[in-house]
């Protein structure tokens, strides 16, 4: 039965078409729901379209409201799926976790009612969920990993800040974004008593410089490492076409590049070397 994308339907055929779809769907699905996402894959096989968003609106309970598709269900007498808050998901991980006596696990939850789909919308992931559970609760404990689970992306720690409570940092920069937050902070003690301007242009900043025998405006591009100077296929004639002076960096790792932007009349300064610097003379604490 293909129909064409913007073909008016009445509500006999809209009626129709949903039943088809659900009759497929409701017995290959999880405890009889089926979702929107789901529902729209197979009308869009089965009518080249997709008839959620028509659905919604002509059968909704009043004029204006989006909630034709569970208003419909509810007509002929599929299962509608409940909406879940933030806080009935975590009161309803609070009850799994006390009868069982344990963390719940994803496989716990699935069990029940809820959908792990709509874990993942309020949350990100099971073990924030559980996080959160444990933190509304007033319970003292943190989600545990089980053993065989590996983390995709680890977190990165940084150096050991604690040695500089005036930075209000516990940790050093591990990327791009920290390395300007340090840089905030520290700017007027290194020579740039003012910045005019940060963003994410190239170059990244534009700021007064004294340092040294310089009082000028200077441009200034920051790279986390020096060794990423010229990735993403920029040269060096990209730095003297927009007039880079600077590169800031969190730690010196180029000697190369070093040299080749120093033939270039740019600076690189290393934000972990001016954070010693400061400290040995007494001007960071």
């Amino acid at each position: 039965m293909r129909i064409l994308k913007h073909e008016k339907r009445s509500p006999e055929l809209l009626k129709k078409q949903f039943k088809m779809v659900m009759d497929h769907l409701v017995p290959i699905s999880q405890n009889g729901y089926v979702s929107g996402p789901g529902f729209d894959k197979i009308c869009r096989e089965m009518f080249n379209t997709s008839l959620r968003a028509s659905i919604r609106t002509r059968f909704a309970t009043t004029s204006g409201k989006n909630d034709g598709f569970n208003n419909l269900k509810k007509q002929l007498g599929y299962k509608v799926q409940r909406i879940w808050t933030k806080e009935e998901i975590l009161a309803h991980y609070y009850s799994i976790h006390e009868s069982l006596g344990k963390q719940p696990t994803e496989n716990d939850i699935i069990g029940t009612s809820l959908s792990m789909t709509t874990v993942y919308h309020h949350f990100g992931t099971h073990m924030k969920a559980v996080d959160a559970m444990f933190s509304a609760n007033n319970i003292g404990l943190k989600a545990v990993y089980p053993p065989n689970i590996r983390l995709n992306t680890p977190e990165k720690i940084g150096e050991d800040f604690s040695k500089y409570p005036s930075l209000g940092m516990l940790e050093g920069p591990v990327c791009e974004q920290d390395l300007v937050t340090l840089w905030a902070k520290i700017h007027r003690l290194i020579g740039f008593p003012v910045l005019e301007k940060t963003h994410q242009e190239f170059p990244d900043c534009r700021a007064t410089c004294t340092r040294g025998s310089r009082h000028t405006r200077a441009n200034i591009e920051f790279k986390y490492l020096c060794s990423a100077t010229f990735k993403k296929n920029r040269r060096i004639e990209a730095y003297r076409a927009k007039k880079i002076h600077f590169l800031v960096c969190w730690e010196n790792d180029s000697i190369r590049n070093t040299e080749q932007l120093a033939q270039a009349g740019i600076e690189v300064i290393s934000l972990k070397e001016e954070l010693r610097k400061l400290f040995q003379n007494g001007k960071l604490s």
